[in-house]
């Protein structure tokens, strides 16, 4: 189950988004949807995005961890 992020927490994760190439929007709608399969990550990127490699869309799915419930 997803959960909301502090204020910080969802700074440092839109920052770290935004440091591998995620473009603020894109970052902003992962960090509202906090998708958890890598699938769904595919799923949410804009069509150029798509072609990101395998340790990418793993990246994103390990950097929006950090908002999620354990």
């Amino acid at each position: 189950v997803a959960t909301k992020c502090d204020y910080e927490k969802s700074r440092e994760v839109l920052k770290e988004l935004m440091e591998i190439g995620i473009s603020r929007e894109t970052a902003i709608m992962l960090l509202n949807t906090l998708p958890t399969e890598e699938a769904e990550i595919r799923a949410l990127l804009p069509s150029e995005s798509q072609t990101l490699p395998l340790e990418s869309t793993k990246k994103i799915a390990e950097i929006l961890s950090k908002c999620q419930s354990k």
